[in-house]
């Protein structure tokens, strides 16, 4: 114990732990599996931080978002803690460097995508490494994000094959009890300990109005609030008009969403952190590990996703135990908008979708043609008169059954592929001067050209430049020019979406669609509508108790803040 106070002191400052931490981290350290459902702000990272200094080795973390992975990362080398991250941007040369730190024993962190540590090569990388803690963080995106358009979160168990002794923890902050017991069998959980805090914290007040134009009220309803401000609101495009109406009226507002450039994003959230901006106006995109601990009200602008939803994004606010609020705020019609099968295309339709891709670049059926594509959605939309919702939502139902895979469109990295082998490759630098420094600091940096065509590998023209003293552009046309010659392939960074087919094109007719599945999605889509609308309906009792029943608390108390609570009889 006196071991675990000095590293609580040396590192975070603390001599005291906050609620459940001091459970967890002797959990972990008996080498127990842990379910830990706490709140975003209370401390969980601590929690299987604190373990991995003790244990003397290297514990693995996978986060969903790389914002999220690299600002833990900077925190802990701040306090002089190795760590690092790996996700899907990073290039080969750095991986294995990092490794090697592993092995060094200067690393005792290591941040991953579920992309990245389900991949077969990189767990055999791994298994030598003296990995002693497992951890998923922000677990829930098993179960919501697992069964559609991340499905290595589900093949995330296979770490325990390479790492049988290392315990495993998973950290999310709500999960009902269906929910907690999926992410206890994705992750083959064994007899985990469960620790789970209050679902509502005392201080937020649970408020729901209704208007017959809810809009027309944000700003004389925000007016009353002093602090930082979240509205959320289902539609990137009413976010930024939202954002551009609050700034006109003398408010400071940003926007958030998932369609935004990577820069852009954060140049708005630090504007929002700094308290440059009062107001963020976002989407569901916005959000996942934010830790600010001003935020006065949590507003919602029709309905949420999903309770669970709901509950996580309102419980950013009053994170300083500070009175705060959440409000839902409807229209009149809520009920009528968004039917559930405007979330989901049929299996017609997702054929008709299909073949109108295939159309679109030009694949006939039966060829194999895997790279990524540019793809302008409004030139797709214009060509085939078809919604951006529907556009999006079918898209989406594709990749989840592993058809096409789709990238917005923020800035990529420039990326080769070897074509050539590495003969051909020495006789291509005797053609150019700047072709031969080019591939040499390309084989400096990246595998070497074995089996052919390579996996497409992440490369900077920008260092590039500096390497061979010719300019960013005379590298890009360098590159193109190789390309077609054929000594490489390349993709230039982008900044529009990009798709690419992941195998061969079908006969859209025979595209491999159960009509059954997306009924059963429907299906858990409406099932989750109903407890949304259950919420809404209430007319006694209280609100912060109803929630934390549908999250498996037993007997909760009335809060005594909530819009219920303080109706007169």
């Amino acid at each position: 114990m006196e071991q675990i106070k000095s590293i609580l002191k040396k590192y975070w400052g603390h001599t005291t732990f906050r609620p459940f931490q001091k459970e967890i981290i002797h959990a972990l350290l008996e080498k127990k599996d842990v379910l830990a459902i706490l709140p975003t702000g209370a401390g969980k990272s601590l929690t299987f931080q604190l373990p991995g200094l003790i244990s003397k080795g290297c514990t693995l973390i996978i986060s969903p978002l790389i914002a999220l992975m690299e600002d833990q990362v900077q925190k802990l080398n701040a306090k002089g803690i190795g760590a690092a991250a790996l996700h899907g941007g990073i290039a080969q040369s750095s991986s294995d460097y990092i490794i090697n730190e592993i092995k060094k024993g200067k690393i005792t962190y290591l941040y991953l995508s579920p992309e990245r540590a389900t991949a077969q090569y990189f767990q055999e990388q791994l298994k030598n490494l003296p990995i002693t803690l497992l951890v998923v963080d922000e677990a829930h995106c098993l179960s919501t994000w697992g069964e559609s358009f991340r499905s290595k979160y589900l093949q995330l168990h296979t770490l325990r094959h390479y790492f049988p002794k290392a315990p495993m923890a998973a950290f999310t902050a709500t999960a009902p009890p269906e929910m907690a017991q999926k992410i206890i069998d994705l992750l083959s959980l064994k007899r985990p300990v469960r620790i789970q805090s209050a679902a509502i914290p005392k201080n937020l007040s649970l408020v729901l109005r209704k208007y017959p134009q809810p809009e027309e009220k944000i700003l004389s309803l925000l007016k009353k609030v002093k602090g930082s401000i979240i509205i959320y609101t289902g539609q990137r495009i009413q976010a930024e008009k939202i954002a551009y109406f609050l700034n006109k009226k003398g408010e400071s507002a940003t926007h958030y969403h998932g369609a935004m450039e990577v820069k852009k994003k954060m140049e708005n959230q630090k504007k929002w952190d700094l308290e440059k901006a009062r107001i963020m106006v976002a989407t569901n995109a916005f959000g996942m590990g934010i830790d600010k601990k001003s935020v006065r009200l949590v507003l919602h602008l029709g309905l949420p996703r999903s309770l669970e939803d709901y509950i996580q994004e309102a419980g950013r606010a009053g994170r300083d135990g500070k009175p705060s609020y959440a409000l839902l705020l409807l229209s009149n019609n809520y009920k009528e908008k968004s039917p559930i099968e405007d979330f989901f295309l049929s299996s017609d339709q997702l054929k008709t979708l299909y073949q109108w891709m295939s159309n679109y670049f030009q694949m006939a059926i039966g060829s194999d043609n895997p790279e990524w594509r540019p793809f302008d959605p409004q030139d797709f939309l214009k060509r085939y008169r078809l919604p951006y919702k529907k556009l999006m939502r079918g898209l989406n139902q594709l990749m989840q059954r592993g058809l096409i895979a789709y990238e917005e469109g923020g800035r990529s990295q420039a990326k080769i592929a070897w074509k050539s082998t590495a003969q051909a490759l020495y006789h291509a630098q005797s053609h150019d001067p700047l072709y031969g420094k080019i591939i040499k600091n390309l084989k400096r940096h990246l595998p070497p050209p074995v089996y052919l065509p390579s996996p497409f590998y992440p490369i900077s023209l920008n260092y590039l430049s500096k390497s061979t003293q010719a300019s960013a552009i005379e590298i890009h046309k360098a590159l193109k020019k190789m390309a077609k010659e054929g000594f490489i392939a390349y993709q230039p960074a982008h900044k529009l979406p990009r798709l690419r087919f992941a195998t061969p094109r079908y006969n859209a007719n025979l595209l491999p669609i159960e009509a059954s599945k997306i009924q059963k999605k429907q299906e858990e889509a409406r099932k989750k509508r109903g407890q949304i609308i259950a919420y809404i309906e209430l007319k006694k009792g209280c609100r912060a108790a109803w929630l934390a029943r549908h999250l498996g608390e037993k007997n909760p108390r009335p809060c005594s803040i909530c819009d219920l609570c303080r109706k007169k009889p």
